[in-house]
């Protein structure tokens, strides 16, 4: 992170897994939950980036682990979480932020196997993550957190995005259902709905000209072009979702299960 994020407490000494962590929003999360002390676990399909930010974070003081992960693959998705119990000994935190947002066709001309490539992989990977997680958490008296990345789309869904914004709407509703049956457990369910924050997804919707190629997704271009406009006036950060993830993963949220935290700048309200 560019610069101190707070302090969130009971993170430290923590495990937190978060997938799609490679790039992106996720490697803002992951490096957010490393620089208050928490061991992350960075489970991606990209090996490269994702060795590479586990890299950074050890070169900053912090302890990471690369495990490849597709979440179209069970054996991957369970051994990720086996290998984050296994490695540490423990697993506090999923963060279930990989999703697969493309293809993005017009809904007459999507196919059955794009329909299962969008909505089968956000929804099964976060359904068979939380449930290996749950079950080591549910072991150990302290619990666990488990948080969900969803997108505004499932509000105000886009042309194109009928099969993500579904995805997304059924990770919603699997959110609320999973804290209903872990709250006993000591296990914590709650979302966050990001909508208008740079990153890949975003840029590629936006001129290239404004929105170039680039690895640093906290240095937003000063110029918003009319795709991206907020209430507050910018885009937002990983560094954004980043704070209400370790909000939500801390003792300071302990009262706080089944919910959905919209963090996107006012976006889905603008005119």
């Amino acid at each position: 992170m560019s610069r101190p994020i707070g302090n969130y407490p009971g993170l430290k000494g923590k495990v937190a897994l978060v997938t799609g962590s490679a790039k992106s929003i996720g490697r803002g999360i992951a490096l957010a939950f490393a620089e208050q002390g928490a061991a992350v676990v960075i489970a991606d399909m990209n090996a490269e980036a994702g060795e590479r930010t586990a890299a950074e974070i050890v070169r900053r003081g912090g302890d990471a682990l690369f495990v490849k992960a597709d979440l179209r693959r069970r054996d991957e998705l369970t051994e990720a979480v086996e290998r984050a119990a296994g490695h540490y000994g423990q697993l506090d935190v999923l963060v279930n932020n990989a999703s697969v947002v493309e293809p993005l066709k017009p809904f007459l001309e999507m196919t059955f196997d794009d329909w299962e490539m969008v909505v089968g992989g956000n929804l099964f990977g976060a359904f068979a993550l939380s449930q290996a997680a749950a079950r080591r958490m549910a072991a150990r008296p302290e619990g666990g957190s488990i948080i969900n990345i969803l997108a505004i789309q499932e509000e105000r869904p886009l042309p194109n995005y009928s099969a993500y914004s579904t995805s997304k709407g059924g990770l919603a509703a699997l959110t609320r259902a999973m804290a209903v049956e872990l709250s006993p457990l000591g296990i914590r369910v709650n979302g966050i709905a990001v909508g208008a924050v740079y990153a890949d997804s975003v840029r590629r919707n936006l001129p290239p000209e404004k929105y170039p190629e680039t690895d640093d997704f906290e240095q937003v271009p000063p110029e918003l072009d009319e795709e991206a406009r907020t209430l507050i006036g910018r885009l937002g950060r990983p560094s954004d979702v980043a704070k209400a993830a370790l909000f939500l993963a801390s003792s300071d949220a302990s009262f706080i299960t089944g919910s959905i935290l919209r963090v996107d700048g006012g976006r889905l309200l603008f005119r």
